[in-house]
């Protein structure tokens, strides 16, 4: 097997970004920023363009598709040197960015996570379920937590539910009807 580049990109890609793949549309979404200008850009297989930027500027994030909207759990204040607790959407159609405090009129927003963290990972369960498993936290480290998004009323629970080892930088997927795989990690 031979690489073969398939695309230019004129500017700087930010390190750690998030790389989120639409299943109706084929493209890509690399998405996160630490001091670069660009935190949302798609691939469509041939050119990269530059969409609508994330309210804040994170990396390190837990990130799904669904439905046409991409979800961020928490992240990383490279600035701050700080987990977050923001979720921020973006709706593709729209080419918006939703729940966040820099565009919630008073900082007022939907929901957020439980628990600061960045190096999570979430996936879909069904049609109303996101769940996000543990991730770091600087005072606490390596978390053992797990939190369930409702999709349609927007509200995060704590579940009191425990990984049964704490993980960060780890993938989770769903496998079946009643199971969910968690791979890799430390």
């Amino acid at each position: 097997y031979k690489w073969k580049p398939v695309g230019k990109y004129r500017d700087e890609f930010a390190p750690h970004q998030a790389i989120v793949f639409n299943t109706d549309n084929e493209n890509t979404y690399i998405l996160g920023s630490n001091g670069n200008k660009q935190s949302c850009l798609m691939w469509d297989g041939k050119t990269i363009t530059v969409l609508s930027q994330m309210p804040s500027e994170k990396t390190f994030f837990a990130n799904v598709y669904f439905d046409g909207i991409i979800y961020t759990f928490g992240g990383y204040d490279a600035y701050d040197k700080c987990q977050l607790r923001s979720c921020e959407y973006y709706n593709i159609k729209k080419d918006q960015w939703f729940n966040s405090e820099q565009i919630v009129p008073m900082g007022k927003v939907e929901y957020e996570l439980h628990s600061d963290r960045s190096q999570a990972s979430s996936c879909v369960f069904d049609n109303d379920t996101i769940f996000i498993f543990g991730g770091y936290h600087k005072d606490e480290g390596t978390l053992d937590i797990i939190e369930r998004f409702h999709i349609q009323s927007k509200t995060m629970e704590l579940m009191k539910l425990k990984i049964p080892s704490p993980l960060r930088r780890f993938q989770s997927m769903k496998i079946s009807n009643k199971k969910i795989l968690l791979i890799g990690g430390q």
